[in-house]
């Protein structure tokens, strides 16, 4: 009995049939042309060959390679030139997580978020990230998360809300009663940080990540660095029209890891 072939079969992919045909009794299962995977089965005595072609899970499917992620972020020094009053002496945040997403246009309900700070503990940690500036080294935030080698064009920060928790209150904030995330100055006016809609987050997309996406290779360690700096904005919110208010901006890019960071214990401000 001949297995009839289309004309248009691909040289590489003949010899197959040829040995197929050679076998009295077989059943192969292999990757075929194009990435496809094959199931033939034959049965000499009832002159049958079954041939299925097919994607079949999770046979047919390549296991996604995984790149090793530690996240640091830097901030610019305080302005030594400027007044006391406007003067940066601190910058605290409380961070729930950070995310990184392939799409730069994902929603917040995407299933493809990766989370790169694991193991946070109930109450968020609260960080001064002037101070981390001041010492002329990168922040580490968190431990080093595994996410899949991927090119990641969304970077979102998600901060604690600035209303107090069963397991966090005000009182144990750098903040005061400002909330968990805020700008102190040198002359002690403390001012709450800005965060357009809810829950409180900063996005960096494209435009500030460099080349216009975050590379993470496969089988690598990368550092994520965040560049976290303060704009100052008039205020919208009811009651507080007209005011200053300090708003984050970010921006990231992927570095190679560089000796002796990894050791460095990120400074938290509560514990």
């Amino acid at each position: 009995m001949a297995l009839p072939l289309a004309k248009n079969s691909r040289a590489q992919c003949r010899p197959v049939w040829k040995l197929l045909l050679a076998l009295p009794l077989f059943g192969v299962s292999l990757t075929g042309c194009n990435n496809t995977c094959f199931i033939f089965t034959s049965n000499p005595p009832t002159g049958t060959i079954n041939v299925k072609a097919g994607d079949p899970k999770p046979t047919c499917m390549l296991t996604k390679a995984n790149g090793a992620v530690r996240v640091l972020t830097r901030t610019a020094s305080p302005c030594e030139s400027c007044s006391s009053s406007s003067r940066i002496a601190h910058l605290f945040v409380s961070l729930r997580g950070i995310e990184v997403h392939p799409s730069a246009i994902a929603d917040d309900a995407s299933p493809d978020w990766q989370e790169l700070m694991r193991q946070l503990p109930g109450r968020p940690p609260q960080f001064d990230l002037v101070s981390a500036a001041s010492r002329g080294a990168p922040l580490p935030l968190g431990q080093v998360a595994t996410i899949p080698a991927d090119a990641y064009r969304q970077l979102r920060l998600r901060f604690a809300p600035d209303q107090p928790t069963n397991d966090f209150g005000r009182e144990e904030s750098a903040c005061g009663g400002m909330g968990f995330n805020c700008v102190v100055l040198e002359d002690g006016r403390t001012y709450p940080l800005l965060f357009e809609g809810a829950p409180p987050e900063l996005r960096i997309t494209s435009a500030s990540l460099a080349g216009g996406f975050l590379l993470v290779p496969p089988e690598s360690n990368s550092d994520l660095v965040i560049e976290i700096n303060i704009a100052w904005t008039l205020s919208s919110t009811v009651g507080e029209v007209g005011r200053l208010r300090p708003v984050p901006i970010g921006s990231a890019s992927v570095e190679r890891p560089v000796e002796g960071v990894a050791e460095r214990e990120p400074r938290k401000v509560s514990d």
